[in-house]
Parts: C-alpha cells; sequence; structure tokens
C-alpha cells in the first residue's frame, strides 16, 4: 500500500507528524484554486433577472438532505470503484450497512447539512460553464483532419495539476519524449489573461465587442442565455465620451441626466453624426456654436457638462 512518510512546509520544513501532515494537506487544498476576486454588490444586477424558480421548487431545493437520500446515493455507487480514504470501496458499506448505516449516516448528514460545497471567493460555476464551452466545440467541428480530444482526470489527481501533470505531458529527459503539445507557461498564466470570458470572445465576437455581438447559429445554450440577456445592460449602459469616434449622436445613448441617456429630440444636421464631429480636435473643447444651433436648449447644455479631457482615450461603455 502507498504511504506518504512525510509532507513539506511553505518554508521548506519537513514533518512526519500526522497531524501536522493533515494541516498541510488541508492548508494546501484549500488555497489551492482559491480566487483573489473579491465579491461585487450584484443584488441590482439580480433583480434584472427574470424569477423562473417558483416558491414550491425553492423550498425543494433548500430542504436539508435526508437519511432516504443518503441511502439512495449509496445503492447507486459502483460497487467496486476507487476506495474512499478509508481504504474501503462502497461495496462494504453497501453489503455491511445494517452494522454501519447509523454512524455513516449520521457523518453524512453532518457534513452535508452544516457544510457548503460553495466557498467564498471561488467560482466553481465558471469552470463548469468552461468545460461546456470546450465540450461544445468539440461537437460543432465538422470539417478538418485534425481531430479534437479531451481528457477526464481523476479529480484528487488533478489537484496535484503542477508537478504530475507537467511531468507527464512535458517531460524530456533520456528515453522520455513527452508530448509538448502547448506551452506550460500558457497553462500557468493568470486567471485574468483566459478564461470563461476570453473563450466566448474568441468563439462568438472575435472582431467586435458584446454589445455589438451576433447570435450565431448552432450557439452554445450558455452564449445564448447571455447574448439575450444583453438587453438589461444596453437599457441601463451609456458611452463615457473619450475620442468620440464610435458614439453615433442620435442613436446612441451618452448624454448625462437624471432620465435616461439619449436625446430628448432629435434635429437632424447632416454635418454631424459621430461625437468627435462635435469636439475642437485642437483645443480638445466642445464646438458650442454647432451644439446650440443643433440641439435643444435642454440637450446642448447635457452635452456642454460633459467633461472632455486633454489626452482622450478610447469611448467605453459602462
Amino acid at each position: 500500500m502507498n504511504t506518504i512518510k512525510c509532507l513539506e512546509y511553505r518554508d521548506g520544513r519537513m514533518t512526519g507528524d500526522v497531524v501536522e501532515m493533515v494541516k498541510i494537506a488541508r492548508d494546501f487544498f484549500e488555497h489551492l484554486f482559491e480566487s483573489k476576486w473579491e465579491g461585487r454588490e450584484v443584488v441590482h444586477i439580480f433583480s434584472w433577472v427574470e424569477r423562473s424558480i417558483t416558491n414550491d421548487a425553492n423550498m425543494m431545493l433548500t430542504e436539508k438532505y435526508t437519511k432516504k437520500e443518503v441511502v439512495r446515493s449509496l445503492k447507486d455507487m459502483g460497487p467496486t470503484k476507487v476506495p474512499g480514504i478509508d481504504g474501503f470501496s462502497a461495496l462494504v458499506f453497501q453489503r455491511y450497512w445494517h452494522i454501519v448505516g447509523r454512524e455513516v449516516t449520521l457523518y453524512c448528514l453532518e457534513v452535508l447539512n452544516e457544510d457548503s460545497a460553495f466557498v467564498p471567493g471561488r467560482l466553481i460555476s465558471n469552470k463548469v460553464l468552461l468545460a461546456y464551452e470546450i465540450l461544445d466545440t468539440f461537437c460543432q467541428k465538422r470539417r478538418g483532419r485534425m481531430g479534437l480530444m479531451a481528457l477526464k482526470l481523476d479529480m484528487s489527481k488533478a489537484y496535484d495539476r503542477d508537478d504530475i501533470v507537467a511531468r507527464f505531458w512535458w517531460q524530456k529527459t533520456h528515453g522520455k519524449r513527452g508530448l509538448h503539445w502547448c506551452d506550460w507557461g500558457k497553462l500557468c498564466d493568470l486567471k485574468e489573461n483566459g478564461g470563461l470570458a476570453q473563450v466566448l470572445k474568441a468563439k462568438y465576437y472575435l472582431q467586435s465587442d458584446f454589445m455589438q455581438a451576433n447570435l450565431k447559429h448552432g450557439a452554445s445554450y450558455t452564449w445564448t442565455s447571455i447574448w439575450s440577456a444583453r438587453k438589461v445592460l444596453q437599457d441601463e449602459m451609456c458611452w463615457r465620451v473619450g475620442r468620440g469616434d464610435k458614439v453615433l449622436i442620435f442613436k446612441q445613448a451618452w448624454l448625462l441626466g437624471l432620465i435616461n441617456y439619449k436625446l430628448s429630440s432629435a434635429i437632424w444636421n447632416l454635418d454631424v453624426s459621430t461625437v468627435v464631429d462635435l469636439i475642437n480636435s485642437t483645443s480638445r473643447e466642445w464646438k458650442r456654436d454647432i451644439i446650440i444651433s443643433t440641439f435643444t436648449d435642454v440637450d446642448a447644455a447635457r452635452i456642454l457638462r460633459i467633461p472632455l479631457v486633454a489626452n482622450p482615450q478610447e469611448d467605453m461603455m459602462v
């Protein structure tokens, strides 16, 4: 039987004490996938999401786990699957449930009903959606001779990704060439430089931005759902004027105001179409004469209240 005789602290110290080894292992896995992202206030965003779960369904979903569910889960397990940390397979518990059932049930219910699988600071849903998008790409592939594949890993082994995975796929020593499918540095890149958002952009709106993206035929359920909810953002967002070359004067929201960000009335002027046409490129000031002669007094005042900076950045939706 394989045994672990010692473990190493982060500062390099070694220990063979069982209690200390348990603490080292627990701390390692607790912080392995911890995100540094700090939660933002999302109540306002969720207030716009249409409710689809009924009160009865919500009560059922939030009920505490029961003894009946523990027993049913045990019966559904493969009898000879990989054993747990105690070395026993599911077959042992299934066969001797009349002996160990009471204690095991009490332990399971205590863990399930008191602890939570959702740890603050971790977004497991992102990983689920990302995996779904990757598999959806596999299913959509119909042309070419180059195939795609996915590996289903034992999660307990996947946790040791930096050492085990790297040695298995990227090793290159005498008699061991390794596969080198992708540069290891890219796989270890920061989450901020990749992740679900980058995958969705690469698949559905590579040459544009989210607000201008189209819904393509065969899009995944994830993207279809996100795209369908875009109108909620469009109704509440407006352009923050930078250079002004991306903002359409008469069609888009960009004015400061308490009610909405669009023109209160349209006075058409063929000489201006984007906000940059209203800005003096040399002095970086508003062209007051054009603004006053083109718009109503209310809209002209709202435009002139928008501050302009000497070194403008790109226009941005906020």
